[in-house]
């Protein structure tokens, strides 16, 4: 996922015959972007009954959605930076509409929701409306978006049962890592461990960060994208699942929320 907005960096000197930095290309961005969705929505073969009963927490597929879908639905700059920087850019308006069809697919085709669609279908609204929600007031009453995101609350040794410790380093260290959590929180190795087990150790480590304050329009496309939702919703409503209604309703009320 990290091809979505990203940038080949290369630390070069000067008078060196190579580009200092080149935007990954619009196709494998878009290409990037859907498969990422795509796996979202196909994650259940991680819910290993046997592991289910052994610890208790939400289900590994529920956990990783979360955890990608903070990246996802949050990754608005990167794209505007290399939009701006490309002759031929996967532009900020690409972005959200692959956005739009990848998650709501399953509305826009009337079919019933698993838990993970209803889970990726509210953190989207979650954070078009943090981000709307902002821009009208600074503490406008919309569930943040962070507050939306799954805890993965594994102890030291649930992570190493697991299999989540790749390295060794947690059963390595695991009484520190204990003493640690005991004063400041069980989950937080595990938090860590998911996110780098998933999109790796920063590619830009060296790089600083560059503000596009100037130039992100994502403020409009947040609205747009709430918008073609309200009305998605309405038209599915009466014929939805009935299973699936509550959600939709609760979708509604938040969208609607904006506007009083």
């Amino acid at each position: 996922m990290c091809q979505v907005g990203g940038v080949y960096l290369n630390p070069v000197k000067e008078g060196t015959p190579v580009e200092r930095y080149q935007p990954v290309s619009r196709d494998v961005q878009r290409a990037s972007m859907r498969w990422t969705i795509k796996q979202l929505r196909d994650s259940d073969w991680l819910n290993d009954k046997a592991l289910d009963q052994k610890i208790f927490a939400p289900k590994y597929s529920t956990l990783l959605q979360g955890v990608v879908a903070k990246a996802l639905f949050t990754i608005a700059p990167r794209v505007t930076l290399t939009a701006h920087l490309s002759k031929n850019p996967y532009t900020v308006k690409d972005y959200y509409d692959d956005l739009y069809a990848g998650i709501w697919e399953p509305t826009i085709q009337n079919r019933k929701l698993t838990d993970g669609d209803k889970l990726m279908q509210r953190l989207c609204v979650a954070q078009g409306a943090d981000v709307v929600g902002k821009a009208i007031a600074p503490k406008k009453g919309i569930t943040g978006f962070g507050d939306m995101i799954p805890a993965i609350e594994l102890s030291i040794d649930e992570v190493i049962e697991s299999g989540m410790d790749k390295t060794g380093d947690v059963r390595r260290y695991r009484d520190q890592l204990k003493a640690f959590e005991a004063e400041y929180g069980q989950g937080l190795v595990a938090c860590q461990i998911a996110t780098y087990n998933v999109f790796g150790a920063d590619p830009y480590g060296w790089q600083r960060a560059v503000k596009v304050d100037t130039i992100d329009e994502s403020l409009g496309y947040n609205v747009d994208m709430l918008n073609r939702i309200q009305k998605l919703i309405e038209s599915r409503l009466a014929g939805a699942n009935a299973a699936d209604r509550a959600h939709y309703q609760s979708i509604l009320l938040q969208i609607k929320a904006l506007s009083k």
